[in-house]
């Protein structure tokens, strides 16, 4: 089942109160323990006097997700100070797997649905698994400030993937000797971001010999930063939000390469050739490596996860994902008043000035 309503949150919220408190976990899951293989805390979930506004949760969640989503859950809490949400960070395929076997995990956030053998494995549970679509991102190609490369076509995508093509000189020829052989670099063995390109780019080939799975997507970022010839791969809301200082320091150290237009895509009307992982391009499915952010949810009733979900599909959660960098799946609305007609000239401009703004986080010039 796909939640699609914006207005599924306030439903929700209209079923319960808000007076339940609950115990408050001193253990917060971060990026140092996503290499790790998840072993259950708890052998149960916590869900004594919970519903879609309180109570405690463990939810899996893709690392190339991290950012947004810790600003969704961070976010979430502070609206709802009895509600606690232990995100654990994981490569993406041990997300799904962690929601799949442990019976303390009820939400997994991740970048596919789950294939037919893992469905089954919740329907035998007699706990059908429940989707929800709440945003788009993108993967990020990042290659070191000094690179003269700035874009690939599809077709050299692939080759570089598949190791056809395994020098820079092979794309340009300003690499001096040292620089010449590309190193791809990934967060994770267990990558959802390898899983992707394996799908949907290789098609049946095999990567490439020179490829190095790091342990988390901070370590890409600076792997890539001093290393000219690599060439680094990682979910764009590490490097989205321009308005986060740690984006900034790392944004002057490495440059993203564009890709050429995604030809199948039917809503791209832009003419341009090559694009970006920014947010109308995501929107639009003009970036060949556009990738869904599901919610994958195996409770029983409401409960907390769903009410986190349906947070995050409503306009707050909508707007969080927006300001991330990333697409929103549903309208973002803005609400202008003017209070008086000497004030209607300055209101506008304002109006027009903000939106300048955010247009500015969809491209780069």
């Amino acid at each position: 089942m796909i939640i699609r309503s914006s207005n599924v949150f306030l439903l929700i919220i209209s079923l319960f109160t808000l007076t339940v408190s609950c115990h408050q976990s001193e253990t917060q899951s971060t990026a140092e323990d996503s290499s790790h293989t998840y072993s259950p805390q708890p052998t149960t979930s916590p869900r004594t006097n919970e519903n879609a506004t309180s109570g405690e949760i463990y939810i899996s969640v893709d690392e190339s997700l991290q950012p947004v989503i810790q600003a969704e859950t961070e976010t979430f809490e502070a609206l709802y100070p009895n509600a606690t949400i232990h995100p654990l960070y994981m490569p993406g395929e041990e997300a799904i797997q962690a929601m799949l076997v442990s019976d303390s995990i009820r939400l997994a956030v991740v970048t596919r649905k789950l294939k037919r053998n893992e469905e089954q494995l919740l329907v035998q549970k007699t706990i059908p698994p429940e989707y929800a679509e709440v945003a788009r991102e993108g993967i990020a190609l990042l290659a070191h400030q000094e690179n003269p490369v700035s874009n690939f076509s599809q077709e050299q995508l692939l080759q570089i993937l598949s190791g056809e093509i395994s020098h820079w000189d092979q794309l340009n020829s300003n690499f001096n000797q040292k620089q010449k052989k590309i190193v791809l670099v990934f967060d994770n063995a267990k990558s959802g971001i390898i899983a992707f390109l394996r799908d949907s780019i290789l098609a049946g080939k095999t990567f490439a010999p020179e490829l190095y799975a790091l342990k988390r997507s901070e370590e890409v970022l600076d792997y890539v930063s001093k290393n000219p010839n690599s060439l680094g791969f990682i979910g764009v809301s590490w490097v989205s939000d321009i308005d986060n200082q740690d984006v900034k320091a790392w944004r002057e150290k490495i440059k993203l390469v564009y890709l050429e237009k995604n030809e199948e895509s039917v809503n791209c009307t832009d003419k341009r050739q090559y694009f970006g992982p920014f947010q109308s391009f995501l929107y639009q499915n003009c970036y060949p490596l556009t990738r869904t952010i599901y919610t994958i949810g195996r409770e029983s009733g409401i409960g907390l996860g769903t009410g986190f979900v349906a947070y995050m599909d409503g306009p707050s959660g909508q707007r969080i994902f927006h300001k991330s960098g990333l697409a929103a799946v549903h309208t973002i609305t803005r609400e202008v008043k003017f209070p008086d007609k000497e004030q209607n000239s300055t209101a506008r401009e304002e109006q027009t000035n903000t939106t300048k703004e955010n247009d500015n986080l969809t491209d780069e010039k």
